[in-house]
């Protein structure tokens, strides 16, 4: 009884609504939304071929199941992500040394990186490499595992590559690859301002454990012939904190056993600061003969120090930026065992109309040894997909050089993510 008294007035109010308007208004209706008048006549046939019912209707979706290789399938693609980089360079070189003569060169590489996430704590890395430069090469650069202990200690073991420091240039940067171009313009720094260059040992592992107002940080890179040995293994340790907006990182190497020698322990120290929205830096790095005489100079067995200042004006086009690096060697077992050079790194971007232009100047000098190079990089990028038109010019000047040489190349770099 209740369900007729219900439906009764529903009908009534709702005919109340609808017949209610002004044929205004109901012209309007029919316009809005595209219905002729007939049908607004013909209102209660909606409900002709309507039953009875005594439960509410309930509208019933269907159940899709998915099959076993769906399931796989989602499974996989929801841990399992690819990607990769495709590069090639080409274009020609005029070198003048002591003769003149041209070259051409071709550089092709791809690599695909792959993450394999099962649970949020755990990943496996890995790249694949092929190229071809002066020769094909199939490579597997990184393959390693990354773990997140109890959400606090962050472990990663395999094959993978470190580097710890500030230093910017002096990086055994040559502005034209030994490799690639055959001859080359010789780099005014050494290769201790990263600890970890030079250590080609497969095998890694690193631990890190953040604190309030930095990182404790362990790794140990050795080799694997069917055993590992601890004695096999070079230790690196460093502790990275921060004390009012500087950060200060203390770091040290022991090698293995088997290269332990008079001089090869290494202890450093890195400061870094932004003042006046200038990145400000310095390193220092020290080889120890004997650790427990610091106070003599017959316990250091060479000492280099960087110190760097870099900025990017980035509020206004053309976008400006420079680095200089001023760097410091003690090495009693060089010719000149006080050395002494600089570096400086500086350009614009976003330059023309299109803001697809960059220029760049890179200009490196041993003040000691009296030589040097110096070199301009110009890039257009958008005139063809994924393209860049290069060009390179660069001079060496100074006694390391037999004659100065001078450098020039052009070219089409391709760079494609996928």
């Amino acid at each position: 009884m209740k369900k007729v008294i219900f439906i009764s007035i529903f009908l009534i109010v709702s005919g109340f609504m609808i017949f209610g308007q002004e044929d205004s208004e109901l012209q309007d209706s029919s316009d809005t939304l595209s219905l002729d008048s007939e049908d607004f006549d013909d209102f209660d046939s909606i409900f002709n071929d309507a039953e009875d019912l005594d439960e509410a209707v309930v509208e019933e979706k269907e159940n899709k199941t998915s099959t076993p290789i769906q399931v796989i399938a989602s499974a996989f693609s929801s841990m399992v992500r690819f990607s990769g980089k495709f590069t090639a360079d080409t274009g020609i070189v005029f070198a003048h040394t002591n003769e003149d003569h041209f070259s051409g060169y071709l550089t092709i590489g791809n690599t695909l990186y792959m993450t394999v996430t099962p649970v949020s704590f755990f990943s496996v890395r890995g790249s694949f490499y092929t190229g071809y430069d002066n020769g094909f090469a199939v490579t597997v650069p990184n393959f390693y595992f990354d773990y997140f202990l109890l959400n606090r200690v962050f472990i990663s073991a395999g094959k993978k590559s470190l580097s710890w420091g500030y230093t910017r240039l002096f990086n055994d940067s040559a502005y034209y690859g030994c490799v690639t171009h055959s001859t080359c313009l010789y780099s005014t720094g050494p290769l201790y301002t990263n600890i970890f260059s030079g250590d080609s040992s497969p095998l890694c592992v690193e631990i890190r454990y953040p604190w309030s107002t930095g990182t404790i940080t362990f790794a140990a890179t050795g080799s694997f012939n069917g055993e590992i040995k601890p004695e096999r293994f070079n230790y690196y340790g460093s502790i990275e904190f921060s004390v009012f907006n500087t950060s200060i990182n203390l770091f040290a190497k022991r090698p293995s056993v088997p290269e332990i020698t008079d001089g090869s322990l290494l202890g450093g120290l890195e400061v870094k600061r932004t003042i006046l929205g200038f990145d400000t830096y310095m390193q220092g790095i020290c080889f120890l003969n004997d650790i427990t005489h610091f106070s003599t100079s017959k316990s250091y067995n060479y000492i280099v120090g960087t110190a760097g200042i870099y900025r990017l004006f980035d509020a206004f086009d053309p976008n400006i930026g420079f680095n200089i690096e001023y760097q410091y060697e003690f090495n009693p077992k060089a010719d000149h065992r006080n050395i002494q050079r600089i570096a400086f790194e500086g350009g614009l971007k976003r330059i023309g109309s299109k803001k697809n232009m960059k220029i760049a100047v890179m200009s490196h000098f041993n003040f000691t040894e009296l030589h040097g190079f110096t070199g301009l990089n110009f890039i257009v990028s958008g005139l063809l997909p994924y393209a860049d038109w290069t060009t390179k010019a660069a001079v060496g000047y100074g006694k390391k050089y037999n004659a100065p040489v001078f450098m020039m190349s052009t070219g089409l770099s391709l760079a494609l993510d996928y």
